[in-house]
């Protein structure tokens, strides 16, 4: 286990907000933004912190911490040391949290890191255990679904209503919410009230029915942080098709800029290239300018996959009835 004495305090007080899902005891990467004399800016769960202590000589530098306290006003942290040349890998936290080097343990421990969620030895070993217990085709999107849904303020079983919904399994709801459109649409209306881990990023999900398919759309607003105004608009589809099975499209959109991914099914790759150039040319006719359209012949396990940017994604605060 990594060892540290340096203490670092942040400030909670100038226009930030306390981080709910802080506790002591977790670890934490901290980012230095800019240094001062005593101490600087730092970026922690994508939130800015005026910081007092010993802190890293260079702007972009990245640090291991333990949270030692959460008062209403102050995040005590105790400095562990830098992370290590480069980005820090899921290797020093197993190393820091004192767990053995194996594989499952080190995916958890990605996953985690992919959302710059805190790290904690309790509920990382608790998680491997519960994916030893799922069949190994299912593992991967039960790990991304539920690490992701920590970036949420959601209770327990409202958390739970979301994960079946989001990883397609039929809920436990009574009467006409006992089928699996129930439980989606339950899902979709928490999962749109769900307040947000970071700011930044908003997502609302609605159903998607058509005739000859049917699925979700997940639509996904972030603002530039520099400029304050509105940033790209992606849209993220999936479709279940009877033709071509199971397809998640990807629309990113700025302005008329439009740039088109489309995963689907290696064996039904060749079938939606064909339809590509069709789409391209409905889509100019809309007045957008497709920079692109490109098919990915590979599964996606999950939504999470493909919602956004990890740094600063999160939900906001929506109350969407769909």
């Amino acid at each position: 286990m990594l060892g540290g004495v340096e203490r670092v305090s942040l400030d909670v007080r100038a226009g930030t907000r306390m981080p709910w899902y802080l506790r002591p005891g977790q670890l934490v990467l901290v980012e230095v933004v800019e240094r001062f004399l005593q101490g600087g800016i730092v970026s922690l769960g994508g939130q800015l912190f005026p910081a007092r202590g010993r802190l890293p000589t260079e702007a972009g530098a990245r640090f291991w911490c333990i949270v030692e306290g959460t008062a209403p006003e102050v995040i005590s942290l105790r400095r562990l040391g830098p992370a290590g040349p480069g980005s820090p890998g899921a290797s020093d936290v197993l190393v820091a949290l004192d767990l053995p080097p194996e594989e499952d343990l080190k995916k958890v421990v990605q996953e985690f890191m992919r959302w710059r969620l805190p790290l904690d030895r309790r509920e990382i070993l608790e998680m491997a255990a519960a994916l030893r217990g799922l069949p190994v085709a299912e593992r991967e999107a039960f790990r991304q679904v539920r690490v992701w849904l920590k970036t949420l303020n959601l209770p327990e079983d409202a958390a739970q209503a979301v994960e079946t919904y989001l990883l397609g399994r039929p809920g436990d709801e009574q009467a006409d919410e006992g089928s699996l459109a129930g439980t989606a649409a339950r899902g979709q209306l928490l999962l749109n009230r769900a307040a947000e881990a970071a700011p930044g990023t908003a997502v609302v999900a609605f159903a998607l029915l058509a005739r000859q398919a049917a699925g979700d759309v997940y639509v996904v607003w972030q603002k530039d942080n520099e400029t304050e105004q509105d940033g790209a608009l992606r849209f993220v589809i999936h479709l279940s098709t009877e033709s071509c099975g199971s397809i998640w499209v990807v629309l990113a959109l700025r302005g008329t800029d439009l740039a088109v991914e489309i995963f689907c099914e290696p064996t039904r790759a060749d079938i939606i290239r064909r339809a590509v150039p069709a789409l391209q040319e409905q889509l100019a006719a809309g007045g957008y300018r497709v920079h692109g359209c490109q098919v990915c012949p590979r599964r996606v396990a999950s939504v999470v996959e493909l919602v956004g940017r990890p740094t600063t994604a999160g939900y906001a605060a929506l109350d969407v009835t769909v």
